[in-house]
């Protein structure tokens, strides 16, 4: 279904149609974590710059809220399906080249129990951050350029599409806009459930299920580490054994040398 409406209430016509729930998951959220579902039990949050990373975990540091470092898609097809309540990806993917936006949505589509929400400009909206800052002032210029553009048609009949014509007034770094541009809301319904709170247990059922693959990862790379200091730990005799002849060689040679010199001295054989 596609909606066409003014400025003014794209926000709110979209946000009409978002269900409340426990578990969100935020692709590419930058330094600024959706607000749309208010105060879910659980929040992800998927990015991959380090300084944006780096910010997030201190923000969040002793909540309930996750962070995720990778590139996505290829760090979302390690999750496990239906982990999560509702997926968005906001201002995000169209800084994807396109290819690897149609393989978000459907990975997005995978990891969904209830919504996937999107927010893009509506058709192909340039932006070249070629600075050494970005809007935030960090050095994520990188993956604050826009690589794609999607319209309506992009999302198919199973989606609820609200478009605009002339929402975007300013560009990522706050600068005027030549003329305005669009931009566009697509909701997809995973499920035909009813728009009720959905009951926290759920969350942390999700919540577990996620962890569980993330743990997984994690004892992967423990047991690589593990490995790699136990080979660390069979070389470091050798090592010692090494250093020791080091320090030694000169003094060792510098006695001999002096030796046979007392010995030709002497005029000893």
């Amino acid at each position: 279904m596609l909606e066409w409406v003014e400025h003014d209430s794209l926000f709110e016509r979209a946000a009409a149609l978002v269900k409340p729930v426990s578990s969100v998951m935020d692709i590419g959220c930058g330094l600024r974590p959706q607000t749309l579902i208010h105060s879910p039990s659980v929040l992800v949050c998927v990015e991959v710059h380090d300084e944006y990373i780096a910010e997030l975990r201190r923000r969040f540091a002793g909540t309930t809220t996750v962070i995720l470092q990778g590139q996505v898609p290829g760090c979302l097809a390690v999750l496990p399906d239906r982990c999560i309540d509702t997926v968005v990806m906001l201002d995000f993917i169209e800084h994807l080249e396109r290819d690897d936006g149609l393989r978000a949505l459907q990975e997005c589509e995978r990891l969904a129990r209830r919504q996937v929400v999107v927010f893009t400009p509506l058709g192909f909206m340039p932006q070249d951050e070629s600075g050494e800052t970005d809007g935030w002032g960090l050095h994520g210029t990188h993956w604050q350029t826009h690589r794609s553009g999607w319209t309506p048609a992009d999302f198919d009949e199973r989606w609820h599409v609200v478009a605009c014509r002339d929402y975007h007034q300013i560009n990522g770094k706050g600068e005027p806009l030549p003329e305005p541009f669009g931009a566009l809301w697509a909701v997809l319904n995973c499920e035909a459930a009813p728009a009720a709170a959905a009951d926290p247990a759920d969350a942390e059922e999700g919540f577990a299920i996620l962890s569980a693959g993330l743990r997984q990862r994690e004892i992967d790379a423990l047991a690589k580490e593990i490995e790699l200091r136990r080979l660390e730990a069979s070389l470091e005799p050798l090592r010692r054994w090494q250093q020791r002849l080091a320090r030694l060689r000169p003094q060792y040679w510098w006695k001999r040398l002096s030796r046979m010199g007392e010995t030709a001295e002497r005029g000893e054989p």
